[in-house]
């Protein structure tokens, strides 16, 4: 896993954490992620906490976006995603859930809901907020993004994943808006990171046959045959 491409700070190593700031005690546990995830019998525990940490700093920037966030803050806040994305990198997905689908379904279910969170829903429907804290939201969607389209393939899924509030529909419609803006063919939108992250986990999410009645309900299938059309022009 790695973070987005359009990071506003290229930082190789963590730097100090923004000492007195509502941010200090969230970044910190991100951080402790890291230190623990040398030891395996740790990694489901820090895919759980990490999205329980994500959550609590997700909420705490939304709460705080218009009189708290400057350059510094934002570097801090980044190097505690940078510190949680090592740790993913150090977990072997596959050995972990190949075998365990119940962990897996848990793990897909805890992530896929953060984008419930306000912040998180007003980035896709591209609400304008300050450069920092979109760019912020931009690097914990795209965790997301990467998370869930690993999990989503040891998941077994059932019909109760049809209904709500298991469907997913207005997250699943959230984001084939926000790729639409990207990709039909009059669009000045830049194609971004989190557009190539939905489009990864969306091939993942389709590849569970039971799980395409909510792709077809939400206009899935109409958008992409138009934009395949129009790559065939």
């Amino acid at each position: 896993m790695s973070s987005s491409d359009n990071s506003f700070c290229n930082v190789s190593e963590p730097g100090p954490i923004t000492e007195n700031t509502v941010y200090s005690s969230v970044i910190t546990k991100l951080r402790s992620l890291e230190e623990k995830s040398d030891n395996k019998e740790y990694h489901k525990h820090i895919l759980n906490d990490g999205a329980k940490y994500m959550k609590e700093l997700i909420v705490i920037i939304e709460k705080n976006k218009d009189n708290t966030m400057d350059r510094k803050t934002a570097v801090s806040i980044e190097d505690g995603f940078k510190a949680f994305l090592k740790a993913l990198v150090k977990i072997e997905m596959k050995e972990l859930f190949e075998n365990d689908s119940v962990t897996a379904y848990e793990i897909f279910y805890l992530y896929i809901h953060l984008f419930n969170l306000t912040g998180m829903k007003n980035y896709f429907k591209r609400v304008q907020v300050q450069i920092f804290v979109n760019l912020l939201y931009e690097e914990s969607i795209s965790i997301i993004l990467q998370v869930i389209a690993f999990t989503v393939a040891y998941c077994k899924f059932t019909l109760a994943d049809l209904e709500k509030p298991l469907n997913n529909q207005p997250l699943l419609l959230l984001m084939l808006n926000f790729l639409k803006d990207e990709l039909e063919p009059d669009s000045s939108i830049t194609y971004s990171t989190v557009s190539q992250l939905i489009l990864s986990f969306i091939w993942n999410y389709a590849d569970k046959t039971v799980l395409i009645p909510n792709l077809i309900k939400v206009g899935y299938p109409e958008a992409i045959l138009k934009w395949l059309s129009i790559i065939d022009r």
